[in-house]
């Protein structure tokens, strides 16, 4: 219900990773037309909601990284629901997921994950010529994802 108000939208920036993570998770398990339906219209308001484009994009980006582009993409592809709104939530989601799935880099993805706490090493992420070209990104922001990843070490202890 939260998700329906512009002004909680806002203010959710700091558990947007979490929150997404879990509706995504939840979005990706659903069996029942009314709990997708639920999950597309609350991704659909974050995006639409969001105080600026930015933060309407680093949502999106959450959302790539929780795999929920291809369930949207799968949904439109089959036309799988009658229902006419939650098919207008999951081709607008698709368009603009696409958009920035197209967009993001390995780095952005890596990023992504750090700051979900869901790290995945994916072969791209594992290569030395990653490694090399991306290192020097950690020291952006005052080291904020070193911090992220010491944080994330020390609670994986």
């Amino acid at each position: 219900v939260l998700f329906f108000n512009g002004t909680v939208v806002a203010r959710l920036n700091a558990d947007a990773s979490r929150l997404i993570a879990a509706v995504g998770a939840t979005l990706v398990d659903a069996k029942k037309e009314k709990l997708v339906r639920v999950c597309l219209a609350c991704f659909r308001n974050l995006l639409e909601k969001a105080a600026d484009p930015k933060l309407a994009r680093e949502h999106a980006t959450f959302m790539v990284s929780a795999k929920v582009h291809p369930v949207v993409s799968t949904i439109c592809s089959q036309k799988s629901f009658p229902d006419e709104e939650l098919m207008e939530d999951a081709e607008m989601l698709n368009t603009f997921l696409s958009e920035v799935y197209d967009e993001m880099s390995t780095f952005d993805e890596y990023r992504t994950e750090l700051i979900s706490g869901k790290l995945e090493w994916s072969p791209v992420h594992k290569s030395e010529r990653f490694w090399r070209e991306n290192a020097v990104k950690l020291n952006d922001n005052k080291h904020a994802l070193v911090k992220v990843l010491v944080q994330q070490l020390k609670s994986s202890e």
